[in-house]
């Protein structure tokens, strides 16, 4: 009986992991090689900034969270249902990108692009719920790296694909992008739908003791966790946000940009990854997370003082790599403090209701970085994010002093209210 729930915990796992991967095949076109070729056409930095914007609808996703939650209600087969069938969905909402070019119909490129990710954003919240509604606390740290690494392997395909399509007709590269996103997607039909339900058992444990998402937002503990997200993805999101423009700037070509983003930044972060999980699973997640915003602050120092002199494509290339790659370490944590203080019986809602928020910044920081860098200068926008970065590492180490975190080694308490 322990063998066969170990194994049903294990395709939970992979299952989760799938859908990941599945999510950042499409996504990691958006993020990583569109901003570089429309740089490379002549596009502002301000209007390629712009495209952070086609990621709202998974900010927005709070929306209709509470929709999938009444659906749903705790029952680990309808969370799968939620899932699969945006899994099946996203496959034609990605072919629809064969109907417009790449380069030239930006309004036309993000129309499509907020579809696909009301779809998988619709997913990613049926994921949150299946994940909290079946696994224990412990179990969730493990999924939150699994995610992450599904992710990162999403990222690795996308970026392989893009070196060795080159020269293929869009149209083409289009299917086999959707083709890679349904094989990808395939383990989600391994997630076990006959898990038993924990939304019984954990009513009212979390914080807001079942109360609307606006108490929950509210709640000290999960205000001291969306500070740590505001100062960190501000530091982290802008230069995100700001360096496929970088990579031009200094000499890189389109899709040059394209493979060492895609594919070279997320064989770093998965790396990362599983760094930041091990801190995770070792320190707890909010010690991880003001040690790699240590980590991040130095980085930003470095840049800040040798990116006049060692202006080159290489030098873009490895900024890349180092601050995406940070970027990767800190989502299993977060993700994993997250689903802690997630737990109850709305909990999709809630966790779709931090991921809103974190997102949002996300979001702002990419879509103001090109003004801010035409504002202040390169120089003085490093050194802005260098600040943010040590000012959320204060916070967590702060948070976390004295007091454990829910998700250390050894303790299974949550995290500190006052």
């Amino acid at each position: 009986m322990q063998d066969e729930a170990r194994s049903g915990t294990h395709r939970a796992f992979l299952g989760a992991a799938a859908f990941y991967t599945a999510t950042a095949i499409p996504m990691s076109y958006v993020f990583y090689l569109l901003p570089a070729q429309l740089r490379e056409a002549g596009h502002s930095a301000t209007i390629i900034s712009l495209l952070a914007l086609v990621y709202l609808p998974y900010a927005l996703r709070a929306l209709w969270a509470p929709a999938i939650d009444r659906y749903a209600r705790g029952d680990a087969r309808r969370f799968k249902i939620v899932l699969a069938a945006c899994a099946a969905m996203a496959v034609p909402a990605v072919l629809a990108f064969g109907l417009v070019e790449p380069a030239g119909q930006i309004a036309s490129i993000m129309t499509i692009a907020a579809v696909l990710f009301v779809i998988l954003s619709t997913g990613t919240t049926g994921l949150d719920g299946y994940t909290v509604a079946t696994l224990g606390e412990g179990d969730r740290r493990y999924a939150s790296i699994w995610q992450t690494a599904g992710f990162t392997v999403g990222g690795v395909v996308l970026g392989l694909g893009a070196m060795l399509a080159g020269g293929l007709a869009w149209s083409t590269v289009v299917v086999l992008i959707a083709l890679a996103t349904a094989v990808a997607a395939l383990p989600i039909l391994a997630l076990p739908a006959d898990r038993p339900s924990r939304a019984v058992s954990i009513h009212g444990t979390g914080p807001g003791e079942g109360g609307s998402t606006g108490a929950f937002l509210r709640n000290p503990a999960v205000r001291r966790l969306l500070c740590i997200s505001l100062l960190s993805k501000m530091g982290l999101g802008m230069i995100a946000g700001y360096l496929p423009i970088l990579q031009v700037d200094y000499g890189v070509s389109a899709s040059q940009a394209g493979f060492f983003g895609a594919f070279g930044s997320n064989v770093l972060g998965l790396g990362s990854a599983l760094v930041g999980g091990w801190f995770l699973l070792r320190i707890g997640g909010l010690r991880a997370i003001g040690v790699m915003g240590l980590v991040a602050a130095v980085f930003f120092a470095l840049a800040a003082l040798t990116h006049e002199t060692l202006r080159s494509p290489a030098f873009a290339i490895t900024l890349t790599l180092i601050f995406l790659s940070l970027g990767y370490a800190f989502i299993a944590p977060f993700k994993a403090l997250s689903l802690a203080v997630s737990d109850g019986p709305r909990c999709a809602s809630r966790a779709a209701a931090l991921a809103s928020v974190d997102l949002s910044l996300s979001i702002l920081a990419a879509s103001i970085s090109g003004s801010l860098v035409t504002a202040l200068g390169l120089e003085s926008f490093l050194w802005l994010s260098m600040a943010l970065c040590l000012a959320a590492a204060g916070v967590a180490l702060r948070t976390a002093r004295g007091r454990p975190d829910g998700l250390s080694a050894s303790t299974t308490e949550r995290l500190p209210l006052p």
